[in-house]
């Protein structure tokens, strides 16, 4: 019988088609042949399918993500370096300014933003200091394959600061709201509403900049976070302007309270965004479907794509490709075109490292370790212990041990 394995968003199986693992064949021979017979048509059918749903694509020049990175010019170090420091820059001068109009007006609105602004410098020296680390190539010897990772971890423990930071805000905004307030609205005066909408243009400007250098995980968190500050930049302004003329002392600490719910709600997500990446999130199908017609439309000698696997290392994908060739391959054959074939999964530019295996049948059982919970692990332990017992129970008795 032919048995196939559970869906994995994450890999093609056996039969070169979404979802499928290992196949394990225990019929008669004439079951395994026909199999054999049914996964190369069924791998036939799929790579025709998959070409003809592909093509079109290309012709009509609708984006692909992994094939047009090919032909994408990668960004210049150099520039992102660049947009790294001049937010740095942009951010020190923000945060002057705040400083200052926090001390003239004693608005919570306002010191919420200039909060954002400090977590914007903190952020900046960890974005700083991880891209550092990762273009440190001295230390290869314990980091083999580098420091990529280290950007998203930055990310990560940046977006626990600002989460920290802004649950302190939303509770002096409730405790301001709770106690009452006898004094008047806040008034910000006109050389500070200067200061705060040249911060405002600065921060777009920078924002529609940034968000144009997707290839660097660290300037697209500074565009998300521009943005951020040009929102809170406008309504830190409206809330206390809207209550001086309103004569609603509550409307700047509600505003406040609004202000933290977003940036909380906006890096909760960019957190759990880089933690599903760093802990081997699969790749989308659109990328699995890619690496499966690349690596089949590779070379003539390749029969079959026995399995895809992709999934996420950080920025970057990890590839595994198991390819079957014709058991009369030559090794030397075999060798280079594995090799030619790795290298060029590895030039895709959202491709961390490639791994391409070589095997001449598609049928044959599971080769790497799978995960199995804990609790299954102990049923089938329990299983092999009464076949076992049972085993020992229907032995025949030694005619010495007979009565």
């Amino acid at each position: 019988s032919l048995s196939q394995s559970q869906q994995n968003p994450g890999s093609f199986g056996p039969v070169g088609s979404p979802g499928y693992g290992a196949v394990t064949c225990n019929g008669s021979n004439e079951t395994v042949r026909e199999a054999i017979t049914n996964y190369h048509l069924s791998a036939t059918h799929y790579y025709a399918r998959d070409n003809e749903d592909d093509q079109p694509d290309l012709e009509s020049g609708e984006e692909m993500p992994l094939m047009e990175s090919r032909r994408k010019k990668k960004t210049s170090p150099h520039l992102v370096q660049l947009a790294i420091n001049m937010s740095f820059i942009v951010n020190v001068f923000l945060v002057v300014i705040k400083i200052w109009t926090v001390l003239m007006s004693d608005s919570l609105a306002v010191l919420a933003s200039m909060i954002d602004s400090l977590m914007d410098l903190l952020s900046g020296a960890i974005i700083w200091y991880s891209a550092r680390l990762r273009d440190n190539t001295a230390d290869g010897h314990h980091y083999p394959v580098g420091k990529a990772r280290m950007e998203p971890l930055g990310i990560i423990v940046f977006a626990a600061v600002m989460v920290t930071s802004f649950m302190q805000v939303m509770l002096q905004s409730f405790e301001r709201l709770l106690a009452g307030s006898e004094e008047p609205p806040v008034d910000l005066e006109l050389r500070i509403l200067l200061l705060i909408g040249i911060s405002i243009l600065v921060k777009f400007l920078l924002w529609l900049w940034c968000r144009t250098i997707k290839d660097s995980s660290s300037v697209q968190a500074l565009a998300q976070d521009h943005l951020n500050d040009v929102v809170f930049n406008i309504f830190s302004t409206l809330f206390p302007v809207a209550g001086k003329h309103l004569s609603l002392w509550w409307l700047d600490a509600a505003g406040a309270i609004i202000l933290s719910i977003y940036i909380i709600t906006e890096w909760v997500s960019t957190c759990l965004h880089n933690i599903r990446r760093l802990t081997g999130q699969a790749a989308t199908a659109a990328d699995i479907q890619q690496l499966t017609y690349m690596a089949y439309r590779f070379s003539n000698t390749i029969q079959a794509i026995d399995t895809v696997r992709a999934y996420y290392a950080g920025d970057g994908l990890f590839v595994e490709v198991d390819i079957v060739l014709p058991p009369d391959t030559p090794l030397s054959q075999a060798h280079d075109l594995g090799e030619s074939l790795q290298s060029a999964l590895e030039r895709l530019d959202n491709v961390e490292r490639a791994f391409v295996h070589i095997d001449y049948n598609a049928v044959h059982a599971i080769e790497h370790r799978q995960h199995v919970p804990l609790s299954q692990q102990v049923l089938q332990q329990q299983q092999q212990q009464q076949l076992l017992l049972q085993h020992s129970n229907d032995r025949p008795v030694p005619p010495q041990h007979q009565a």
